[in-house]
């Protein structure tokens, strides 16, 4: 078999956000290789909800994001650049 090919640098960057508009610090955002589960690399938001990763990331990985008590969101990193996301709260009704 011939080595893999090192998967192409990229950079994903973006903010994170409550239903509300309000920036949710300390989101966990990690790179997950969708082929194989791995995770890739991963982070924080700061203060701001504001996030940057950058890493040998394979064809087809997504970037997934969450926040205790909120959902996770899931987004196909594609060439990198900016992904959003905006998180719900878990456990929230409205009847």
């Amino acid at each position: 078999p011939t080595p893999a090919q090192q998967a192409p640098t990229r950079t994903v960057s973006g903010r994170v956000l409550d239903a509300n508009g309000q920036p949710l610090a300390g989101a966990t955002v990690t790179i997950v290789n969708r082929a194989t589960g791995q995770v890739i690399t991963g982070g924080y938001t700061d203060a701001s909800g504001n996030y940057t990763l950058t890493a040998n990331v394979p064809e087809g990985s997504i970037v997934r994001v969450s926040y205790v008590n909120y959902g996770t969101q899931e987004f196909p990193v594609g060439a990198g650049g900016t992904i959003n996301a905006t998180l719900a709260e878990q456990g929230v009704t409205t009847d």
